[in-house]
């Protein structure tokens, strides 16, 4: 397994468990999408896994080995991070930021070597994003943003990828784009796990699903037997109907009508 989270608990106050017995693995290439309403523990979750917080009880491995086992610079070897909205708010050129994912691979006080910004160069043509290279971070779109921002993720060479909400505040358009690189770089054999409250992408996405309630209990499964309309009435606490719509040869989730 490459991540392993066994009987993960937290909490930030003593009142309130916020997660509780928390366990799931992932294996190589694999997709999981985690589900659950705001203030549910999702991006909490996340800090766990990167090491920002430690668990109350429980243990998470990265490649069998113990997460607290791990330096900062091994950690980022190991994981990347796409946060949910990420502004612009750098004066960078976009290649200049891409090389700031090399960190993890450049000792103190050196350059960039050629390797590292052949790497920035085929991240650029991988995403598509080569033409945006000299522009400023100032002026780039939300879509073009949040692709720079994965790009950054790519250029660190991870082996895990969480993406907290990826495609929020994007329009139709950019949500796809984003959505169809994540399902080529889980066939590339990145490991991704991100969260959403969009359940359509992940029937689009495929994978597997994990639903945390708001007791900070999280199901762990696969999205056809998960993912049920009664779920996410219980997450959302709004019906929710789930469609197969033969056109698309999917399920497709919409609201009831108005």
């Amino acid at each position: 397994m490459i991540l392993e989270v066994k009987n993960i608990y937290f909490q930030y106050k003593k009142e309130k468990m916020n997660l509780k017995d928390v366990s799931f693995n992932l294996s190589k290439g694999e997709i999981v999408s985690i589900l659950g309403a705001n203030g549910a523990g999702k991006s909490t979750l996340f800090k766990l896994i990167m090491g920002i917080l430690k668990p109350f009880k429980g243990e998470i491995k990265i490649n069998g080995k113990s997460l607290s086992d791990y330096s900062l610079k091994e950690v980022a070897r190991e994981i990347g991070y796409v946060r949910q909205y990420n502004e612009n708010i750098f004066e960078y050129t976009v290649k200049d930021f891409l090389i700031m994912g090399r960190a993890p691979y450049i000792g103190l006080m050196q350059n960039p070597k050629k390797e590292d910004w052949d790497i920035v160069n085929q991240v650029m043509e991988k995403l598509e994003i080569s033409h945006l290279a000299d522009k400023n971070m100032n002026e780039l779109s939300g879509g073009q943003n949040q692709l720079i921002f994965l790009g950054r993720v790519l250029v660190q060479n991870p082996k895990i990828i969480l993406l907290d909400e990826p495609t929020n505040h994007l329009d139709l358009g950019n949500q796809y784009k984003i959505l169809k690189i994540l399902k080529n770089l889980s066939k590339e054999g990145y490991t991704i796990l991100m969260t959403t409250h969009f359940p359509d992408h992940i029937i689009l996405l495929g994978g597997k699903v994990g639903i945390i309630d708001n007791k900070g209990n999280l199901k762990h499964g696969l999205i056809d037997e998960l993912l049920t309309e009664e779920e996410l009435r219980n997450i959302y606490n709004v019906s929710l109907k789930k469609t197969y719509v033969a056109e698309l040869k999917r399920d497709v989730c919409t609201f009831e009508k108005i």
